[in-house]
C-alpha cells in the first residue's frame, strides 16, 4: 500500500530502510505515522530514535537497556500513547544533540596549558530579555 501522503511514505521508508524489513504500510500505520508526522516527526528522528533503541537493546536489559520488541513497528505507532512516547524519545534526542561537546583535541591541549576543558555556555534568558521581544515592546509603543 503507499499513501496519499508523501510525508507518511518518506517515514515509513525511513523506518524500512534503518530497520532493514520489508514492512508494508498498513492502513492502521499509516493513520500512525500522519499523527507522528502532524506533530513534526521528521526522518532524522526516525534513524536517531532506531538507532539508539537498536544501542539500548545490546547493552541488555539487565543491564539498564531494553528489549528487543521496541524496535518492532507495533511498539512505534501503534495507538497514541504509543505515539507520544515516540515523539517524546525524539524530542530527548534532539536536546542530546545540541549539548555542546569539546573536540578531544582542543582539549588536551586547554589541559597540558591549565585552562578550563567545559564548553562555555550562557546562562538560560528570561524570555523579556531577547532583543526579539524588546524590539516588539518598543514598536507597540
Amino acid at each position: 500500500m503507499i499513501s496519499a501522503n508523501d510525508k507518511v511514505n518518506a517515514l515509513h521508508a525511513a523506518y524500512c530502510s534503518v530497520s532493514g524489513r520489508e514492512t508494508p504500510l498498513m492502513p492502521h500505520w499509516e493513520r500512525g505515522w500522519l499523527i507522528a508526522s502532524n506533530y513534526g516527526l521528521t526522518l532524522d528522528d526516525v534513524r536517531s530514535v532506531f538507532l539508539e533503541r537498536k544501542r539500548l537493546v545490546s547493552k541488555g536489559a539487565a543491564n539498564g537497556g531494553r528489549h528487543a520488541a521496541c524496535l518492532s513497528l507495533r511498539n512505534w505507532i501503534q495507538d497514541e500513547e504509543e505515539i507520544a512516547n515516540l515523539l517524546d524519545e525524539c524530542h530527548e534526542l534532539r536536546a542530546r544533540k545540541r549539548v555542546r561537546v569539546m573536540d578531544s583535541g582542543k582539549a588536551d591541549v586547554l589541559r597540558a596549558t591549565g585552562r578550563p576543558t567545559e564548553m562555555p555556555s550562557e546562562p538560560a534568558k528570561q524570555v523579556g530579555e531577547l532583543s526579539l521581544i524588546q524590539q516588539l515592546r518598543k514598536a507597540a509603543q
